[in-house]
């Protein structure tokens, strides 16, 4: 039963990040993939690491982490200063 509730309780904190993402979208407009790249990532989510697109970009319906059960990948929310700092831009063309 506590794994159960475990994964409920996890279930819940992703949506409520893609919630506050979504409410940020204005001044975050952009969210980037973050895999954990260890020997447990699983290769399709080792190619998703680092993909930037808009928030509201279609490619986030059928990638989105934060609603992938057992998934350790999270994605975090940029806005253009925080990009050009690390010197990442957009990604062009993401992994299908």
């Amino acid at each position: 039963m506590s794994e159960a509730v475990d994964e409920f309780d996890r279930s819940a904190m992703r949506v409520a990040k893609w919630q506050r993402i979504q409410r940020a979208k204005k001044m975050l407009p952009f969210i980037r993939y973050v895999a954990v790249m260890d020997g447990r990532t699983r290769p399709d989510h080792a190619k998703c690491h680092g993909v930037i697109l808009p928030v509201d970009h279609p490619w986030w319906d059928t990638h989105n982490p934060l609603f992938e059960a057992d998934c350790r990948c999270t994605v975090q929310a940029l806005n253009q200063r925080m990009m050009d700092q690390r010197g990442w831009t957009v990604t062009l063309n993401p992994p299908q």
